[in-house]
């Protein structure tokens, strides 16, 4: 059986083109941005997309803008339009296309995993030295939507997570049933008091040297296999801490938590704490498929919009996978989001960005973008190719079928 998802995945598309339809008719309108002879404010946002691709060039890019539009360009005169733009600009489309794409329609209350991660600046000297040095970026996860949902940075380049999760803490607001998911560094006296003062649940796993593990120790000779003897509340700077511990494999975690255990338990708790792991995923991604890791510019409104788009090509794709398993059996396929990024690259953003794609041409491509669930009751032959889609030979062959 094939199971025909064309038009829900071509819904999804069509939800990113208006708001990018939406987003530069609001820039002329309302902030007077005014396009030029040759290039476009949309055409500006574009180029800067296709030009976080891992290993793009900057004349790969103009090259593709040469192509589909039939003129001569030069890199410098996007260049030169991006500088006439606001850094703010960038922020606010970000922002307003996370509220889009990020919404929680589940129902159930959102839970944000929170991890760090360091980039390295490239620059050269007075002597045309290359040297670098390395900066921090705070990501966010909503688990429950499974989407990337933020991140935060500082000018600061010493800044570390930490610091950087305290800062965000102070500057973002969170609904009253928000949970919050970090891993073992995290937890302290400060950001204890800041959980408190915004009402805010969380689950923090702790070291193994915290104080709060105190009745662990005491017990841990009775019964290792006894979990409930190490579900127990702590009084904390006055405060009622609920501390769980479990044993996964051969590790034993550790975790503080707001969350009381007649709604959530030890179970539940694992299972948040387990789906952290996805904010760890999401820059392995974004660095495994975008510039972000190594930017060879120290300008702050380039490093901003270089972190900006590597999180929207990341959001979009997640977007469009997520989308995909929402509609598709995917009981024993999963989508390499490597390989489909650097389709959703070479084949989708341009047209996405320019309102190209119809439902027309959804079905020309959805066999290169999406995997086709094929049941054994069809008696057909096809190209061998990889379990794992958009592997590299899952992708070659796909694309050979389709020319």
């Amino acid at each position: 059986m094939i199971l025909n998802s064309h038009e829900e995945f071509y819904k999804a598309i069509k939800v990113i083109q208006d708001y990018f339809d939406y987003f530069f008719n609001k820039l002329k309108n309302e902030y007077h941005y005014k396009d030029g002879t040759k290039i476009s404010i949309r055409d500006v946002f574009t180029y800067y997309l296709l030009y976080t691709k891992f290993g793009a060039t900057q004349e790969d890019v103009v090259n593709i803008f040469k192509d589909k539009m039939k003129i001569n360009i030069t890199r410098q005169a996007f260049i030169k339009r991006f500088k006439e733009i606001d850094q703010d600009i960038f922020y606010k489309f970000f922002t307003g296309l996370k509220k889009i794409l990020c919404k929680n329609m589940s129902g159930k209350p959102n839970v944000f995993a929170v991890d760090g991660t360091y980039i390295n600046l490239y620059d050269r000297d007075e002597d045309n030295k290359l040297g670098y040095k390395k900066k921090c970026i705070l990501g966010l996860v909503n688990t429950t939507t499974n989407m990337p949902y933020d991140f935060f940075t500082s000018q600061d380049d010493s800044t570390s997570e930490i610091s950087l999760f305290n800062n965000y803490l102070n500057k973002e607001t969170f609904s009253k049933n928000d949970i919050i998911v970090t891993d073992l560094l995290y937890f302290s006296n400060n950001l204890y008091i800041k959980f408190i003062e915004k009402s805010l649940n969380f689950v923090c796993r702790l070291k193994i040297s915290s104080k709060l593990l105190v009745n662990y120790k005491l017990n841990l000779h009775v019964n290792d296999n006894n979990f409930n003897k190490y579900d127990y509340d702590y009084i904390y700077n006055g405060k009622t801490i609920r501390v769980v511990t479990y044993i996964k494999g051969k590790n034993i975690f550790h975790i503080a938590t707001s969350l009381a255990r007649e709604k959530y338990s030890i179970n539940d708790i694992a299972s948040m704490y387990k789906k952290r792991w996805n904010s760890e995923i999401m820059f392995k991604h974004i660095k495994k498929t975008t510039t972000l890791d190594k930017i060879y510019n120290i300008e702050r409104k380039t490093i901003d919009v270089k972190i900006y788009f590597s999180f929207i090509i990341n959001m979009i794709s997640t977007y469009l996978i997520n989308t995909y398993y929402h509609t598709t059996d995917t009981s024993n396929k999963k989508v390499n989001v490597s390989n489909f990024t650097k389709v959703f690259y070479d084949r989708l953003l341009y047209d996405l960005t320019h309102k190209l794609i119809s439902l027309k041409d959804v079905y020309e491509i959805y066999n290169i973008i999406i995997i086709l669930y094929i049941s054994r009751d069809y008696e057909v032959s096809f190209i061998r190719r990889s379990i794992m889609p958009y592997t590299k030979w899952h992708y070659k062959c796909k694309f050979k079928e389709i020319q």
